[in-house]
């Protein structure tokens, strides 16, 4: 087999690895961004997904193995004693599923547009591609990068990035990372479960917010 040929099978595996499912869920959290722009009366006419997330840094070690064998007062602390996050996290199939993609988390998976199961129409691009918007001769243009961004993808509110999502039993988790311009950025840890045959998500462990 020939260098090409076996880079063609592996990227092919990769993107096959990615069931129904894991757009489903992909999608669901997509959604409730949207949904949240409405109240503000943010239309999303399109999405934008990075086709590989490329991470710089482990995201689920935020609530991953070293948080998890904390002592009880700090692990509340830390999640401001909201009781749903912290019985959650009582939930071994929860911190288990935690555990795993903490350990997956630079595992990521290439993405077909054509599989999310979204009404605005789904384009992926490359990281390259996001971060060329913001790369010039003199240095790294912020401003001027989202101005070029949104004149390309107009509507589409910035661009989304997933880890691939880790199963314990009926719970799933996973990362979503949204960046745009302005203070409406974040990363989160997506927490969801499967009730009476159905998905939903239960709630969103923030990582990073801008």
């Amino acid at each position: 087999m020939t260098r090409l040929t076996i880079l063609l099978v592996l990227l092919t595996n990769l993107s096959f690895g990615q069931t129904p499912l894991d757009y489903q869920l992909y999608s669901l959290a997509i959604n409730d961004f949207i949904n949240e722009g409405i109240k503000y009366d943010k239309k999303t006419t399109q999405v934008i997904v990075i086709n590989k997330f490329i991470p710089d840094e482990n995201q689920a070690s935020v609530y991953g193995k070293e948080f998890l064998n904390e002592d009880e007062q700090q692990i509340n602390t830390f999640l401001r004693y909201d009781t749903l996050k912290i019985r959650l996290l009582n939930d071994a199939r929860i911190s288990d599923a935690i555990r795993s993609l903490e350990k997956e988390f630079y595992e990521t998976p290439i993405l077909d547009k054509n599989k999310f199961n979204l009404n605005p129409p789904v384009t992926t691009i490359t990281k390259r591609q996001f971060e060329n918007y913001f790369n010039t001769l003199f240095g790294r243009k912020i401003e001027k990068g989202w101005r070029k961004f949104y004149k390309k993808h107009p509507g589409s509110h910035g661009v989304f990035e997933f880890s691939k999502i880790t199963y314990s039993d009926n719970y799933a988790c996973f990362y979503i990372g949204r960046h745009s311009n302005g203070l409406s950025g974040s990363g989160d840890i997506v927490i969801a479960r499967k009730l009476n045959g159905d998905w939903s998500i239960i709630t969103y462990m923030n990582v990073w917010m801008s």
